[in-house]
């Protein structure tokens, strides 16, 4: 649903802006993933849930007309937070959460990480698994949100994607870890895209769960990585608090959500001829028509004050340029948040000038 396998390799946008006096107040863009749209907003109306509701209208119509069927949305919370303003505002646009377990990110110094003195990798092996095999296999094991992340992070195979594998007596794959090794700079690699994915059917003992992961992490540490960062899904907690045990620190939470795409009803809009003046009506009709048309307050307030969007935007925007700072490229944090790498030069750009 987030991310179909066949994605436009380039962006394909459209925006819509709300005004008041001449100021931009409000602002969505909705990209086409497939067929299917994604958004991103800012608000700066003291009253946006008239104004959203409107600009969404907007984006519908659009995805609509492309042969679309739902818009997705995707929200960056503090670790252990269920619920704030924004997500409060999607509840009420219509929007659903699609997954009850939270996705979390998280990143492990490895030069700050040593392997226990006799670590066993018997069984432990790099292996070239094909990533369809690797997406069905987390399909098959009910693991279904880290099944979607694992195809929008390794959309095509690459020498520097490297799988690894537990197998039992019997030959079966018990256990299965993935990344990608990611060049910062010329004496710097970075680890991307962590996973480890155990298989239920198998039952391993957690004894046997934490040797596998301190393999995966010393197979980084042979290749001289300097950090790795996951993103995962809290239902296989387990696996949370095995890698957290190592070490993994730097958590943020993430929301996901989406509402049906359909043509709204059209009976909460009023009739202009219901309430405006005939000679008005003409006058209007020759700037627009057949368009739907907000009228603004006439009072607002400052930017963000009441929403609180801004303070949200401007949380999540100081984290990005502070993992940018600690030496995590662009594209990994296009992939942990889930913009554009365009978005995410942007975001560093107006950060990097605000500072100086």
């Amino acid at each position: 649903m987030f991310f179909p396998d066949d994605r436009e390799t380039g962006p394909n946008l459209k925006g819509f802006v709300a005004e008041t006096e001449s100021m931009i107040v409000a602002f969505i863009s909705v990209e086409l993933r497939g067929k299917d749209g994604h958004l991103m907003y800012f608000i700066d109306e003291p009253n946006p849930q008239l104004v959203l509701t409107e600009l969404l209208d907007r984006c519908a119509q659009y995805v609509i007309e492309s042969g679309g069927k739902r818009l997705t949305y995707f929200v960056s919370t503090e670790f252990g937070q269920i619920y704030n303003q924004e997500i409060a505002w999607l509840d009420r646009l219509g929007f659903q959460n699609i997954d009850p377990y939270v996705r979390v990110s998280a990143r492990l110094l490895l030069s700050e990480w040593n392997p226990p003195e006799q670590l066993n990798t018997e069984s432990i092996h790099t292996e070239s698994l094909s990533l369809d095999e690797v997406h069905r296999m987390l399909l098959d094991d009910g693991s279904i949100t880290n099944a979607y992340i694992f195809r929008f992070q390794f959309r095509t195979v690459k020498p520097s994607n490297v799988m690894l594998t537990m197998r039992n007596a019997e030959n079966e794959i018990i256990a299965v870890a993935y990344y990608k090794v990611i060049e910062k700079s010329k004496d710097r690699l970075l680890g991307s895209a962590f996973n480890v994915h155990f298989r239920p059917k198998f039952e391993l003992l957690r004894a046997e769960k934490r040797r596998f992961l301190q393999g995966a992490l010393w197979s980084m540490k042979q290749l001289d990585l300097h950090d790795v960062n996951s993103l995962m899904s809290l239902k296989e907690v387990d696996t949370f608090t095995l890698m957290v045990r190592e070490g993994f620190d730097q958590i943020n939470s993430h929301y996901f959500g989406w509402p049906k795409c359909s043509k709204r009803d059209m009976s909460k809009y009023k009739n202009a001829r219901d309430v405006l003046p005939e000679s008005l009506i003409r006058e209007i009709q020759k700037y627009v028509r057949g368009e739907h048309l907000y009228i603004p307050q006439t009072e607002r307030t400052g930017w963000g004050k009441k929403s609180g969007t801004r303070a949200e935007i401007e949380r999540r925007n100081k984290e990005i340029y502070r993992q940018y700072m600690d030496g995590i490229c662009v594209a990994e944090l296009a992939e942990m948040y889930f913009l554009s790498e365009e978005r995410i030069r942007g975001i560093l750009y107006q950060h990097n000038a605000e500072l100086q």
